[in-house]
């Protein structure tokens, strides 16, 4: 009991320490929460549809002229706790405009990098990612992504996304 409170007494007082900082998330970074539909049955059999979490980092660099360089971390799991596997990976990706309607943004974007694939066994192989996007607010977009990874024990953990994000 006493090392519960003492827990809830640091994390408390952690809270209270970033609240008093303008922000403690630094700007240029958008987290984003989703729902995750992995397209391989055994994987579906396995996890059930999946929850995701994303975090979005940009950068100055740039592939392409007409593009938006940027870093993104992506975990999915079907359980808080992580025992029904888990999926995680980092991929840099390049954002580009498709279109401006009624001040709502559109754009494509595609990336590439490593993905930690925790079915049965853990594994770290060769990911890609791609999608569309809208600006739904200043502060709010949507995304619908699609992921792919390579096999791992067999089967793929490629996933269909569909996320709402938030602008900081």
């Amino acid at each position: 009991m006493k090392r519960i409170l003492t827990t809830a007494l640091v994390a408390g007082l952690g809270v209270m320490a970033m609240a008093q900082s303008p922000s403690f998330i630094p700007t240029n970074t958008n987290i984003r929460l989703g729902f995750v539909y992995p397209t391989e049955d055994a994987v579906r059999d396995f996890t059930g549809n999946m929850f995701g979490l994303g975090v979005d980092i940009d950068t100055n660099f740039r592939l392409v002229s007409f593009g938006h360089g940027f870093l993104s971390l992506d975990y999915y799991t079907s359980s808080l706790d992580g025992n029904k596997g888990r999926v995680l990976s980092a991929m840099y990706n390049q954002r580009m405009p498709l279109s401006s309607m009624d001040g709502r943004n559109t754009y494509y974007f595609v990336g590439a990098g490593i993905t930690n694939v925790d079915f049965t066994t853990s594994k770290t192989v060769f990911g890609l990612r791609g999608g569309v996007g809208m600006s739904l607010s200043e502060k709010t977009y949507g995304e619908l992504v699609y992921n792919f990874t390579e096999k791992v024990d067999g089967v793929r953990a490629s996933n269909f996304g569909v996320y709402l994000g938030f602008k900081f």
